[in-house]
């Protein structure tokens, strides 16, 4: 097998057009002929990755990999990391959504030009569909502080699944009026939500959490670890896991923000789930499940700490 410096790694699940938009835009940004593109079909619906495989079979860097079940997001990713890393021998491995499309033809030189000693993994710019930005997460939340949020999501699970979820769900909407408008005329602090925190979104940093949707795994990660997210969920936490194993192997994670890209957004659960009901009980379900094992882990590194 031809060694491929360069991957990307796209899971894809759902709507075949947005993984076909998202490898074509590979294919035209990115010309080097070391970089490979690993596309991993989680077991979709309707059998759309077929659809997929197809329309890049003639490309001999574009590979195919089919789980025979989901997987989830970071077992998902995972296929397609250990191909890259195990089969491609590439160094540099970009696990991206396929929801999210590169803006820059050097990519690959922007994050070589960063590479560094025990420099594990760079996270981009990223751009929403609506021109706004990515909202950015500098630290992580206390054991009390996630305690707290998988209690409120075990909350919301139970109202959602009641017979009378409607009027839970336009109580809460109202609420969250009401605690804005409060805000906005100064009764209370203004209420600033977590997608609209974007201050020192243009500045480098080095050690916070880093945004799911595209991660880039340097040599030295790669070295260390023949996967590349926790393998104990099926979706969410993945970031602050990620972050919880390089803070403890004393590796280094850095928000980088000449590289950036495009994000649309949330496209498999959406192509899941077109009932909102559904969704937000399949959201909260997995949310309480991560952040149980998020939980989990922050009390061991502080046992061993």
């Amino acid at each position: 097998m031809k060694k491929y410096i360069y991957a990307f790694v796209i899971l894809h699940y759902g709507e075949a057009k947005m993984t076909i938009d998202c490898v074509n835009n590979l294919l035209d940004k990115i010309k080097d002929e070391k970089s490979a593109i690993i596309v991993v079909d989680n077991n979709s619906p309707l059998q759309t990755g077929k659809q997929v495989d197809g329309e890049f079979e003639s490309k001999n860097n574009v590979f195919f990999i089919y789980n025979k079940k989901n997987l989830g997001f970071a077992n998902g990713n995972n296929v397609g990391y250990k191909f890259a890393k195990d089969v491609l021998n590439s160094e540099y491995i970009c696990v991206m959504n396929n929801d999210v499309f590169i803006l820059q033809e050097n990519f690959w030189d922007l994050v070589k030009r960063i590479d560094e000693n025990n420099l594990a993994v760079v996270g981009p710019h990223i751009c929403l569909k609506n021109g706004e930005e990515n909202a950015m997460y500098y630290k992580m939340n206390s054991v009390e502080e996630l305690e707290k949020e998988r209690n409120a999501y075990i909350k919301q699970l139970r109202r959602i699944k009641s017979s009378i979820w409607r009027f839970w769900t336009k109580w809460d909407k109202f609420k969250l009026v009401v605690r804005k408008l409060l805000g906005y005329i100064g009764v209370m602090d203004k209420l600033v939500l977590h997608e609209e925190m974007i201050e020192g979104s243009l500045d480098k940093h080095y050690n916070i959490i880093l945004h799911g949707c595209c991660l880039i795994f340097m040599p030295s990660y790669i070295k260390k670890f023949d996967e590349g997210f926790d393998t104990e969920t099926f979706m969410f936490r993945e970031e602050e896991l990620l972050y919880l194993r390089c803070r403890d192997k004393e590796l280094n994670m850095l928000y980088y923000p000449e590289i950036e890209v495009k994000h649309l957004e949330d496209v498999s659960t959406n192509y899941i789930y077109n009932n909102d009901r559904k969704k937000l009980i399949f959201n909260y379900e997995n949310q309480i499940v991560s952040l149980g094992i998020l939980i989990k882990k922050c009390h061991k590194l502080n046992e061993e700490r």
